[in-house]
């Protein structure tokens, strides 16, 4: 069981992860973990997890005929790439740096490329667009916006952008622009579904007239994309470190796997839990903390691997947080 953990610490950051777990039924304390696609984890009895990372649109508690999963999709850090660093292009990387998005630049002209470092880009790769794409590894979280100088570098860029795994495609221009563009490319075979992906003219229609204006709408409209998708914020970096260097420790591992109404944490919030009573991270603190650090210990007692802890909808707590929560606890 250690070993997935490794693997999650390997590849989380970097890839588009899942994780499927067994959490009621016959699968309960199975495993797969998904990475870009392909199961490079899978658990001793796995194989009775019928499902695959194709099946799983959020993370969520899914059905299938061997029991219930919990499948968790986890975020890779968002990137904001952004092709052009003139006056559009750095008003979109402050703001992005503002949002807290990893902002890579890609531009061809030195002077501007100082720019976009001074604008607080986190990577600019100064040199022709055509080379900065083939030194950039691709990833499904990427956020592309195209706003370079001249009709023949967006062009250059959208055809690069289309042939990459992304998750938003913009490009500023005219509709007329656009279409012309989009019927070039058609005539190079590319379909219509792909060409439906480009977001052109770019952002929602806020009448933006200043650079700024329009990297607001620009970044509106990404903020609608990014966030559309219900993914959690995974293993942090102390919960998967204590786990992999503590491997003599006996621990608990329990994890929100359902919310509803304004429970406190979100699903997929984790709290790891040693025998001594002690925690690393939350799932909510007062009452519910209380009563899943109790099932805990009655775990560690009786050496039992798995349990669901399910908040008491009569309970006062309950009610005074007009929200309720399951919890997967398993032993690790």
């Amino acid at each position: 069981m250690r070993e997935l953990y490794r693997l999650i610490s390997k590849y989380q950051e970097n890839n588009e992860c899942i994780i499927v777990s067994g959490i009621k039924g016959n699968i309960t304390g199975e495993k797969l973990l998904f990475v870009d696609g392909e199961a490079i984890y899978k658990s001793q009895a796995s194989e009775q997890l019928q499902i695959c990372a194709d099946e799983i649109s959020e993370t969520g508690i899914y059905d299938t005929e061997e029991g219930q999963v919990f499948a968790e999709r986890l975020t890779t850090d968002a990137r904001l790439i952004i092709c052009g660093a003139g006056t559009v292009g750095q008003e979109v990387i402050k703001l992005g740096k503002q949002l807290g998005l990893n902002v890579i630049v890609l531009e061809d002209r030195r002077e501007f490329a100082e720019i976009a470092s001074k604008h607080g880009a986190d990577k600019v790769l100064c040199m022709d667009f055509e080379q900065a794409f083939d030194k950039l590894e691709q990833r499904d979280s990427d956020y592309y916006v195209v706003v370079t100088r001249e009709h023949q570098f967006d062009k250059l860029c959208i055809r690069k952008i289309l042939n990459r795994k992304n998750s938003y495609v913009g490009m500023m221009s005219s509709r007329n622009r656009a279409t012309m563009l989009k019927d070039n490319l058609k005539d190079e075979g590319y379909s219509e579904e792909c060409l439906g992906l480009i977001h052109s003219p770019i952002g929602i229609n806020i009448k933006a007239e200043t650079p700024a204006e329009i990297a607001v709408s620009v970044m509106a409209e990404i903020i609608s994309y990014k966030n559309e998708k219900v993914k959690t914020e995974g293993y942090n970096n102390e919960l998967l470190n204590k786990i992999n260097t503590e491997a003599e420790e006996k621990m608990i591992l329990a994890t929100i796997v359902k919310r509803t109404g304004s429970a406190p944490r979100d699903v997929g919030t984790k709290m790891l839990i040693y025998e001594n009573g002690s925690i690393v991270g939350s799932v909510g603190g007062g009452w519910i903390e209380a009563n899943v650090l109790k099932l805990a210990k009655e775990m560690f007692m009786s050496n039992r691997k798995y349990s669901i802890y399910e908040t008491d909808k009569n309970s006062e707590d309950a009610i005074l947080c007009g929200g309720y929560e399951t919890i997967y606890l398993e032993m690790i």
